[in-house]
């Protein structure tokens, strides 16, 4: 059930389109700045701490990162033979772009040829800022005819990449990553989800966790149905934010729960005739799961005209949604508990005064087009925070806040409701500041009248509009730091 569709987009901001038979194509985000992953790739100590797939080393390292620079370098293996690689830089453009060639060499650097391999490599690497604190690594190698393990060595130099950004200072990641094999009608995800593999099967093939997810932000499941079986089917209707409806819909092929499901893919006016079939894949690793999909077009064709929409944003935006529901829904004390949690790049203290202080709640409070106004805050135990939120379409909700637990700036506790006593649908909130990566991770648990209640206000959508609160919160503290 591929989460990839959205409307075309300019050329500028589509996938990169893989030359058939000749060209393999990654691409992932990392929550590091632009400069630091350029770093990774041209300082001759870091280099070795991730490029190549797990259990390699690279115990000679040269590297003469300018054009016409040369690098070379020695590449171990646990299970296959080691080789030397020697190349030339051809583009360096810091910290935007890097691009080399490179061949099999012997220690002195002389070209040496390998059987079967292609007698020479060219690897173009752009470093995509997408904000201060983010970046788009996309890597194009041609010179290859066929996948002869460079698809898996790239996916775990990924990976050994996210640990070594990590290591400097990066945080954890948990972003998606794509694959376009050379010659192969196939594109691949892979995201690593720090949850229990049932919780994450669940919220893959159960109708009322995928509606709370599947698709880009903004969207809006009006309608979602499945069937986890061999030969039940699935679908869902998606309303767009420009009021567009789109249906996509298919039929499970081979169910073996927790591990593995194969279905086809579809959606209205595309693939209908030819539909994508779709193998997903759950892996539970030290607590975590490894979840893995395969989507095989009928043609190269097929697959390039998925590769010209927005299918890589759409699909990145639906596993952050689900990486959301899947903290929301991770085990607890109680099963009447919903939790939302951000890294926040601020400290703590100001993360906390912006929650506690009246002049600047109101500038983040809510999710995105609300306005909130505050009538009074009165931030002590026993004390109360009175204030409206208005939505787009103009209805005010009123709020009350009354304080029940203040530990600056590690803790809040507080009742919320609407203003009136007995509020049958008030709720319990524990808010936890924690210091974290040099920045603050926000920890809200909410905790509603029953299990029932938590469950209808999933279904709502209040999983989302949690986080775009709390996107607003770090938007506030992190690019105006100076008013807080």
């Amino acid at each position: 059930m591929s989460t990839a569709m959205d409307k075309p987009t300019p050329e500028s901001s589509r996938v990169p389109q893989a030359a058939a038979g000749s060209e393999l194509v990654l691409s992932r985000t990392f929550d590091v700045p632009r400069s630091a992953v350029f770093a990774a790739w041209t300082d001759p100590a870091a280099l070795p701490r991730w490029f190549g797939p797990h259990g390699s080393a690279m115990p000679v390292c040269r590297l003469d990162p300018r054009p016409g620079g040369e690098l070379h370098y020695e590449h171990t293996f646990e299970e296959h033979e080691d080789v030397w690689v020697k190349g030339v830089y051809e583009e360096v453009a810091a910290p935007e772009r890097l691009v080399f060639t490179c061949h099999f060499s012997n220690p002195s650097g002389a070209r040496r040829e390998r059987p079967g391999f292609p007698a020479e490599m060219r690897i173009d690497v752009r470093f995509e800022a997408l904000d201060a604190a983010r970046t788009k690594v996309t890597v194009r190698q041609s010179g290859l005819e066929r996948d002869q393990g460079e698809v898996h060595g790239w996916i775990e130099a990924f990976e050994r990449l996210a640990g070594e950004l990590a290591h400097m200072g990066g945080g954890v990641f948990q972003a998606t990553m794509f694959v376009y094999p050379p010659a192969q009608p196939i594109i691949l995800q892979r995201r690593v989800f720090a949850a229990p593999r049932a919780l994450v099967w669940a919220s893959c093939t159960e109708a009322q966790h995928m509606a709370a997810w599947w698709g880009p932000r903004g969207y809006v499941n009006e309608a979602c149905e499945v069937d986890a079986r061999p030969g039940g089917s699935w679908r869902v209707a998606q309303r767009a934010p420009d009021g567009a409806l789109y249906t996509f819909m298919g039929e499970f092929r081979e169910v073996t729960a927790p591990e593995r499901f194969v279905c086809t893919f579809a959606m209205e006016g595309m693939f209908e005739e030819r539909p994508v079939v779709e193998t997903h894949t759950f892996a539970e690793r030290e607590g975590s799961t490894h979840y893995a999909v395969e989507s095989r077009f009928a043609s190269m064709e097929d697959r390039a005209a998925m590769m010209a929409t927005d299918m890589e944003v759409g699909a990145r935006q639906a596993m952050d949604r689900l990486e959301e529901i899947l903290d929301a829904l991770a085990p607890t004390d109680s099963e009447r508990e919903l939790v939302l949690s951000r890294l926040i790049r601020a400290p703590r203290e100001l993360v906390f005064q912006a929650w506690t202080r009246p002049e600047h709640v109101d500038r983040w409070m809510g999710p995105h087009g609300f306005t909130t106004v505050t009538r009074s805050m009165d931030v002590r135990v026993g004390g109360a925070w009175l204030y409206t939120m208005t939505s787009p379409d103009g209805t005010v909700y009123p709020n009350r806040v009354t304080y029940r637990a203040i530990q600056p700036p590690a803790r809040l506790e507080y009742l919320h409701d609407a203003g009136q006593d007995n509020d049958p649908h008030g709720f319990e909130v524990e808010v936890t500041f924690a210091e974290e990566a040099g920045g603050t991770r926000v920890r809200m648990r909410m905790r509603l009248a029953s299990k029932e209640a938590r469950d209808a206000t999933i279904a709502f959508g209040a999983v989302e509009l949690g986080y775009q609160t709390l996107a607003r919160l770090a938007g506030h503290v992190e690019v105006d730091r100076a008013a807080v």
